[in-house]
């Protein structure tokens, strides 16, 4: 990176910089049965179910060359400007095929502050900012040749011999050979584009007051679709509700993907955020704030990797099965998981007189996230009494049987607490000091059984319980 400051380039003065960087990084992903194969046994039914040779070796080179310049102009003494612009070069290669992943984004971003009173009192904030995610191996790995080996499916009744190293050709009940993946030539990295603006008014006596609005758009996720796939609408009922839904059965399960920039798959958010701050002085300093917020569309936000998605699972998954099938998409649209409507927050600091103890808090009120109920049977019988699950030609599909976010966990209620004390002797500093996590022990369920069944809406996970943490800080 370079540094150039001038006050003689054009008008106003500018703090340029400049900036560039390359990446080359190699990915390795591998899946295998333990032996070569899994076993499911099911005893109280008398059958079990061997699934042999599934396995991947999907191998990626990420080669990245991005440059960037930014300027920081002062326009005068109220007003200054900041746009910029950043490219990158991503190329993506396997085994015996180079660079077969190809995208050059270009980011640009301009951002301003303006005194609206010209006492340095009450300052306008806007920006607006391009991101592209990073270059993923996952994006492109499935190009790796020969990387899928065939699953095979047996069926077994309880008491019959097996011998997967020479298994019974009659027990045989599905064959699944690796599906022929291509890409997009046209193929264009996934970005969010991102509005803020905002004003801060300092009120004096070291406090001061901010409100945000944000705004974020995401786009052009990257997933694998079916290019030739032979789709056929089934019509059946929830068996829970008996509401009518649609399906779709596959006929060519062997069809090939191509791995492209779906249309119609979003994801936005919106929030108003509003913040009261008193800076450290006589001893003390906070931060309260309060965030309300909108986080919605038909791809899920519960990974890094913003092109991942809920899969026909409910599950999160990456780049591969999520719109292999159109079942994906049956009641997608909706609130995503992470979608915190209300969050409060309260921090603060207090140092003890005399005995010079540094006591701090933190408090968090958050709603809790959602989630959705999924159902692995489409039922044919419109009578509630009856269950008649049809039987899908590409195997169990697991759907969303209500609109996406249709059910929330409770919310997140937590107090943090610290205590610390400082020695100072011969020039270096001694720190001694103590943690209190969730302080009040408050239990709370952070995921929950989502698919129909006995233990449907059991707790699957929930928050740590409170956690006490000593500890040293010497400094020199």
């Amino acid at each position: 990176t370079i540094s150039h400051y001038s006050d003689t380039f054009l008008t106003g003065k500018h703090d340029f910089k400049y900036g560039v960087e390359f990446e080359r990084s190699h990915v390795r992903s591998q899946y295998g049965y333990p032996g070569g194969a899994y076993y499911y046994d099911n005893a109280t039914y008398g059958y079990s179910y061997a699934y042999l040779g599934y396995s991947y070796d999907l191998k990626a080179v990420n080669t990245r060359a991005s440059a960037f310049v930014q300027d920081s102009r002062q326009v005068n003494d109220r007003f200054t400007i900041n746009p910029g612009v950043r490219v990158d070069f991503n190329r993506g290669s396997v085994p015996g095929s180079a660079n077969i992943f190809r995208t050059v984004p270009v980011a640009p971003r301009v951002g301003f502050t303006f005194d609206l009173t010209g006492k340095k009192t009450t300052v306008l904030k806007a920006h607006y900012g391009r991101y592209f995610e990073a270059l993923f191996g996952n994006y492109f790995e499935p190009l790796t040749p020969g990387a899928y080996s065939q699953k095979d499916t047996y069926f077994i009744p309880t008491g019959t011999p097996f011998d997967h190293n020479n298994p019974d050709p009659a027990l045989l009940v599905r064959s699944e050979v690796p599906k022929q993946v291509v890409i997009d030539r046209g193929l264009k990295q996934p970005q969010m584009d991102q509005f803020i603006i905002g004003l801060d008014h300092d009120l004096g006596h070291d406090f001061a007051l901010t409100g945000t609005l944000i705004y974020r758009k995401n786009r052009n996720f990257i997933e694998t679709v079916s290019k030739n796939g032979d789709f056929t609408k089934v019509k059946g009922f929830d068996p829970i509700t008996s509401k009518p839904v649609t399906l779709f059965d596959q006929g060519n399960i062997n069809d090939t993907l191509i791995i492209t920039n779906p249309d119609g798959i979003d994801r936005d958010y919106r929030a108003v955020m509003l913040t009261a701050t008193k800076r450290f002085n006589k001893r003390w300093q906070l931060i309260a704030s309060y965030v309300r917020s909108r986080a919605a569309g038909n791809i899920d936000n519960v990974d890094f990797n913003t092109s991942t998605s809920n899969n026909n699972s409910g599950q999160n998954g990456g780049v591969g099965a999520f719109l292999d099938t159109p079942n994906s998409l049956v009641n997608a649209k909706g609130r995503l998981t992470n979608d915190p409507t209300n969050q409060w927050k309260i921090q603060g600091t207090y140092v003890i007189p005399k005995i010079e103890v540094k006591v701090s808090g933190n408090y968090t009120w958050v709603t809790g996230p959602t989630w959705t109920r999924v159902s692995s049977c489409l039922d044919q019988d419109p009578d509630p009494n009856v269950t008649d699950c049809f039987n899908f030609n590409q195997g169990t599909v697991r759907y969303f049987a209500e609109p996406r976010g249709s059910q929330r966990l409770d919310a997140n209620n937590n107090f943090d607490f610290r205590a610390e004390k400082y020695f100072k002797f011969n020039g270096t500093e001694l720190g001694v000091y103590a943690d209190i996590f969730n302080v009040f022990n408050k239990g709370e369920d952070t995921a929950v059984n989502i698919r129909d069944g006995s233990s449907f809406g059991d707790t699957r996970s929930f928050s740590a319980p409170r956690q006490w943490r000593f500890g040293l800080r010497y400094s020199w």
